[in-house]
């Protein structure tokens, strides 16, 4: 029963119901070979938990390989069976757990400029390729220079213990022996954007790969190590942050992509070959991103929002699942998707904001409007189900962190950044949804943006030459908490009611900065309709 459900998609049975339920359009969001997930001997709560390679059956393997007929055998190279007592000759356990290795293969369209995996992810450190290793990053300080460039300190640790990198040179091209690539060290901080002098946002970076800085590819920047403890040094002295700058907040991590910016992928694990000339193959064991708030006077942490823990109770390891992999697994912490996804990222007229980009996905259910981006990729976020109570905030949310009526956070409100949802031009016409199994109308594009509209250009900071450039006029934007909730509430009757009440929704940068929004004046805590006790009410 259990099986039936959680494989759902995967099934390969059309029509399948369980107690007269539909399942086939269930979703799971995580990689379903990650059997120790639920199957565990080492929780005294479950000393039978290693029964699914110890003990195979025809009920619980049959609940995911639902194609097998076990009367006439098909499907099933064994052939007939009308018991379990020879299960395990075939299927011993060591067979069962290696078949069960929860490793996605590199993804058929990897090339010099892709933004997906080379190699085969595999993210459950409990559950690896024999002779995978793991390595972990130990990131010391994050701090800038007397001339205010980054200055990155940390060391790589494999199974607890200091790597100490290769001399670059004489035909040396890899940080370590047995592996290609790296991660990256990366800064996220706050300028000045749309009259607001410290942003409570991130809206400026820069970053280096750790291995081009090695080699000596990176302008400006040095690299210095290991000192006695084993840390190394990264100055990017290219790059400049700004006196003033907010929340100035450093990691290491992230890399993934192309030939040039492989993530830490070992090359000599059997089964798993690598191709030097494609850069397809071997083994990635994505890290844990690390972050730290940079040492610098006056520097604050930005608000706590959301815990990865929190993410990884329903996802395992962010962005891991049966068949594909988002950013490679390599972008795996919470905090750190405002990195990229911060408040002026947009997409086919969608702001893909962290903050929006989420709850329009974690939503699909309840909003009337299909959450699209990406579609022309193939990803069909509308699709997706959610496994909890929707309205439990908290199942993400650190505690209070998204009521704006508390006290330690109203004074946050007047400085969030405003969420850019429109720039450049939408085509005419648009590119209609085509998914796997469905054609859609319309288009992969926002339904709230005009074909053939030219917003212009949105905000951008050069960290490189310290030069801003403000966001055009005609680009649209939606208010910061307007921008959270229609997410979810995306219906003309919930839109209008926030914009009747302050808000801006798809507004021109040139009008909707007038505006203040009133929420908190009922959705404050207290109030009559308090926002926390609106999203905890349970049925």
């Amino acid at each position: 029963f259990i099986h039936r459900i959680h494989m759902g998609e995967n099934l390969q049975t059309a029509g399948t119901e369980v107690w007269g339920i539909p399942v086939n359009e269930h979703t799971y969001p995580q990689d379903q070979r990650n059997c120790v997930k639920c199957h565990t001997a080492s929780n005294p709560a479950t000393p039978q938990g290693d029964n699914w390679f110890n003990k195979p059956n025809m009920m619980a393997c049959g609940g995911c390989h639902d194609a097998i007929n076990w009367a006439t055998g098909a499907n099933h190279l064994g052939g007939p069976a009308i018991n379990n007592q020879q299960c395990s000759v075939c299927h011993p356990a060591d067979v069962i757990k290696l078949n069960h290795l929860p490793a996605v293969a590199p993804n058929a369209g990897f090339s010099a400029s892709s933004h997906t995996n080379g190699s085969t992810v595999t993210a459950f450190t409990d559950h690896l390729p024999l002779g995978a290793t793991i390595n972990t990053w130990d990131l010391k300080s994050v701090t800038l220079d007397a001339t205010q460039h980054p200055v990155f300190t940390f060391r790589f640790l494999r199974d607890g213990a200091p790597v100490v990198f290769n001399t670059f040179g004489a035909g040396v091209t890899e940080l370590m022996d047995n592996y290609v690539g790296g991660p990256q060290v990366y800064l996220a901080f706050g300028v000045p954007q749309d009259g607001i002098a410290a942003p409570e946002d991130f809206n400026a970076t820069t970053s280096a790969a750790i291995r081009s800085v090695w080699n000596g590819s990176v302008t400006g920047a040095t690299f210095a190590g290991p000192d006695a403890s084993g840390y190394y040094t990264i100055t990017l002295g290219a790059a400049t942050v700004p006196a003033g700058a907010t929340h100035i907040t450093g990691g290491i991590g992230f890399q993934y992509g192309g030939f040039n910016s492989q993530p830490l992928t070992q090359t000599n694990v059997s089964g798993y070959p690598y191709d030097a000339a494609t850069k397809v193959g071997g083994v990635s064991v994505p890290a844990p991103n690390v972050i730290k708030v940079a040492t610098v006077t006056g520097n604050t942490a930005r608000r706590a929002i959301v815990a990865t823990s929190k993410c990884n109770d329903c996802h395992g390891k962010l962005g891991v699942f049966t068949d594909h992999v988002f950013h490679a697994g390599e972008r795996n912490e919470a905090t750190a998707c405002t990195f990229c996804h911060n408040v002026n990222r947009v997409n086919s007229g969608w702001g893909v904001n962290i903050k929006d980009a989420v709850h329009a996905i974690h939503s699909a259910d309840k909003r009337e409007n299909k959450f699209s981006w990406e579609a022309g990729a193939g990803d069909a976020y509308w699709k997706i189900g959610y496994p909890g109570i929707l309205n439990n905030c908290e199942a993400c949310h650190v505690p209070g962190s998204y009521d704006f009526g508390q006290s330690a956070n109203a004074s946050a409100v007047p400085n969030l950044l405003w969420t850019t949802v429109a720039t450049g031009t939408v085509p005419n016409p648009v590119n209609v949804i085509v998914t796997g199994d469905e054609t859609l109308p319309g288009t992969y594009w926002s339904p709230f943006v005009t074909a053939g509209t030219a917003y212009g250009s949105g905000f951008r900071f050069s960290a490189t030459t310290g030069v801003t450039t403000p966001a055009e006029a005609t680009t649209l934007v939606n208010s910061p908490i307007t921008s959270s909730c229609s997410s979810c509430h995306d219906s003309k009757i919930a839109i209008a009611h926030m914009t009747g009440n302050g808000g801006a929704f798809y507004e021109a940068r040139s009008t909707a900065f007038t505006k203040v929004e009133q929420c908190m004046i009922c959705h404050g805590s207290g109030k009559t309709a308090d926002i926390s006790k609106v999203h905890m009410t349970f049925k």
